[in-house]
């Protein structure tokens, strides 16, 4: 009865011991599926920043003076090449106004002297008419040679007076040539001193005033957005860095909202992982994590401000 009981309690523990194992590995492997499943992502977040797709611009003058007009405002949509503000072009205006009166007196010295030429050639017309038929009757003797001598020597010399005439108005046609490229040099300077914006887009700052002097050590007068679709700089974590791709959809919100600011899509991913915080205000600021570039660019229909602080979320999938 002894050996009977020893056994059936035997049984008894073996069964618990197999159950339990099993009720452990049924635990084990439900707190694997758990993790696994916690580790699928399928968004991505990152704080970004919002920019012109071309970034903002600095404008500067390319010559200094004292700003003599104005024609904009700081939130002027501005489109290529239209006039900012001028600097005084006072002394180019007088040089420009001085070779335009050189070039008219030259080109009326050539006209004279063209006149001069044409008149010049009925001369040598005549004389080599004179020459021709005086060498003529000479042959038939009824002309002596001394008269013949004097009709070429007088021949010869307006064609060299003729040879003469043709290169002092090619001389004057070219130094009206230098004083137009004169011209065009200084109303290229009187040009460049009319600062205009380098592409369609906005003028987000304007930082000087009508009278106000440009230095060359001071030479900037704002900031300028180009025209085009914003665009989202962003920072992802180097833990989720490889999940982002150029074409996956996003769109951005305020920090700590759930409210939908605008739509996009990654169209730059950074082939390399930063130190540099593009959140962080001085370069000595200790970090303790490295990020990926990503830029998402918006919708056209986005109406964000520049330079606002957002928080983007990518769909990467599963």
């Amino acid at each position: 009865m002894k050996i009977k009981y020893l056994t059936t309690y035997s049984i008894l523990v073996l069964g618990l011991l197999v159950s339990c194992g099993k009720k452990e590995e049924k635990v084990e492997n439900i707190a694997t599926i758990e993790t696994k499943t916690s580790l699928q992502t399928t968004q991505v977040f990152g704080l970004g920043r919002v920019e012109p797709h071309g970034k903002i611009t600095q404008l500067n003058a390319e010559v200094t003076g004292l700003i003599s007009d104005v024609y904009v405002k700081a939130g002027d949509l501005l489109k290529k090449n239209s006039p900012i503000l001028k600097l005084s072009t006072e002394v180019e205006d007088a040089q420009i106004e001085q070779i335009i009166a050189k070039i008219a007196t030259q080109k009326t010295s050539v006209i004279a002297e063209e006149a001069k030429l044409n008149s010049l050639e009925v001369k040598i017309a005549n004389a080599k008419l004179n020459f021709d038929r005086n060498s003529n009757l000479l042959k038939s003797g009824a002309q002596t040679k001394q008269v013949v001598d004097d009709a070429k020597a007088t021949y010869d010399a307006l064609v060299q007076d003729q040879y003469a005439m043709n290169m002092g108005i090619l001389q004057s046609k070219k130094k009206i040539q230098e004083l137009e490229a004169d011209l065009h040099y200084y109303q290229s300077l009187a040009n460049r001193k009319t600062i205009k914006a380098p592409s369609d887009g906005i003028l987000l700052s304007l930082d000087v005033l009508k009278g106000n002097a440009l230095s060359q050590q001071v030479t900037a007068i704002g900031d300028f957005a180009p025209a085009g679709n914003l665009l989202t700089v962003i920072e992802i974590d180097e833990l989720f860095a490889q999940k982002i791709k150029i074409g996956q959809a996003a769109y951005v919100r305020n920090q700590g909202e759930t409210d939908t600011l605008a739509l996009g899509k990654v169209v730059f991913v950074a082939p390399y992982l930063k130190k540099k915080s593009l959140f962080s205000d001085k370069v000595g600021d200790p970090e303790d994590r490295r990020i990926r570039e990503v830029h998402v660019e918006l919708n056209s229909d986005s109406n964000i401000l520049i330079g606002s602080r957002v928080e983007a979320v990518i769909e990467v999938g599963e």
